[in-house]
């Protein structure tokens, strides 16, 4: 095998990795209406978006940087 169809197929190896893990980590099922955290109501829009959603964005944001509870 070639240098490139190595390295290629590497590539895609890893990215079919990168992305299996995100999905991984991706919650799913059925959105709440409002955050566990401020229990502000959570739009329609980003409940369809990301099913399984359980805080607002700003909750969410805060809980990414300072870790979740």
């Amino acid at each position: 095998m070639e240098q490139f169809e190595l390295a290629s197929k590497f590539e895609t190896d890893d990215r079919e990795r990168a992305i299996a893990a995100v999905k991984a980590r991706t919650p799913a099922g059925e959105s709440l209406t409002h955050c566990l955290e401020c229990e502000d109501l959570i739009p329609e829009e980003r409940r369809e978006a990301l099913p399984g959603c359980k805080y607002c964005i700003g909750c969410a944001l805060e809980l990414e940087e300072y870790g979740h509870r």
